[in-house]
């Protein structure tokens, strides 16, 4: 869920991570009451902060404590530990740079190269890599069709 950039009250001492993990909370959980943040861990891995959240549960008649990732202007709200931790420690940049569509575009380049540089050298660019330097243009024209 993304947060609205908005700092906290002078008067108030929370900061705007604190603030961004009980709006979250509140938005999620409609019958939260009494949102508090009990403990704020800055994460190492990445530049947010770990905050428990501790409410009262109107509906339920009991008080939970759940885990809010913030980073930037995104706040992650959990109701297990588990994940929250797993996704604090995770090398989530990582995974998004390495996405599928990075790696094709990165084959697709390098068969691009090979195949312009064939061409200027060899007096015949092999059957292969014509037929790959076409398949990857049909790829990336069709996928610019759709």
């Amino acid at each position: 869920m993304d947060i609205p950039h908005e700092t906290p009250d002078e008067n108030s001492k929370a900061t705007r991570e604190e603030s961004a993990a009980i709006e979250a909370v509140t938005r999620y959980n409609r019958d939260a009451q009494n949102a508090r943040v009990i403990k704020t861990i800055p994460l190492p891995s990445t530049s947010g902060y770990l905050c428990l959240v501790e409410f009262n549960d109107k509906r339920h008649g009991r008080e939970e404590n759940w885990p809010v990732i913030v980073r930037g202007r995104r706040a992650d709200v959990y109701y297990d530990w588990e994940f929250a931790i797993a996704d604090a420690t995770s090398r989530r940049w990582f995974f998004e740079f390495f996405s599928a569509d990075v790696v094709l575009a990165l084959l697709s380049f390098g068969i691009l190269i090979t195949v312009v540089v064939m061409f200027f050298n060899a007096p015949q660019v092999p059957d292969a890599f014509s037929a790959a330097f076409t398949t990857v243009l049909g790829y990336w024209f069709g996928k610019l069709a759709r």
